[in-house]
């Protein structure tokens, strides 16, 4: 066996590998290394970009402390305390 996958060896774990095959499994049905099928898969499927996770935009909801507690708690104790 030749040291380099044929075109049609390559399209045959490609092919394989779209139709969710394990790469052991694609390995012992082409008589191939599964390091082999790994690596011709990967070079296959482009690399996604790393793309940084999107900030939210919620910075003008924040609310002072006493205003969220009083929306939270139904707002001023209505029992005051009485002063003398």
């Amino acid at each position: 066996m030749s040291s380099r996958l044929s075109m049609a060896e390559h399209q045959a774990i490609l092919g394989l590998a779209r139709l969710n095959w394990s790469y052991r499994r694609i390995a012992a049905e082409l008589g191939i290394d599964r390091e082999t099928v790994s690596q011709c898969v990967k070079a296959a499927v482009p690399e996604q970009p790393r793309v940084a996770p999107l900030r939210s935009n919620h910075a003008h909801q924040i609310i002072p402390i006493g205003q969220y507690l009083d929306k939270s708690f139904g707002g001023p104790s209505s029992a005051t305390t009485t002063t003398k």
